[in-house]
């Protein structure tokens, strides 16, 4: 099975403004890069390479306590428009 190459970028805003973070999401989904992962310790963001696709991104702030974010994809919340 070939492994699939993950791409990291850094944020380009603050975690904790929103509506930039999906904002910037978003872009990078219509850029090609879809969300995989990230590292809270070093604001880095893992995706995939795919074909430009339109995703909408939502994020809601649980905790401002940055131990406990949960910043992964919730695969019963992906939702993926063509």
């Amino acid at each position: 099975m070939m492994e699939v190459k993950t791409y990291t970028f850094y944020a380009p805003c603050p975690l904790l403004d929103i509506e930039a973070m999906q904002t910037w999401l978003e872009d990078m989904s219509m850029e090609g890069y879809l969300l995989k992962d990230c590292s809270k310790a070093r604001h880095k963001f893992y995706f995939y390479k795919i074909e430009p696709l339109s995703t909408r991104y939502r994020l809601t702030l649980v905790s401002d306590k940055i131990e406990e974010w949960n910043l992964r994809p919730n695969e019963e919340f992906v939702s993926i428009s063509e």
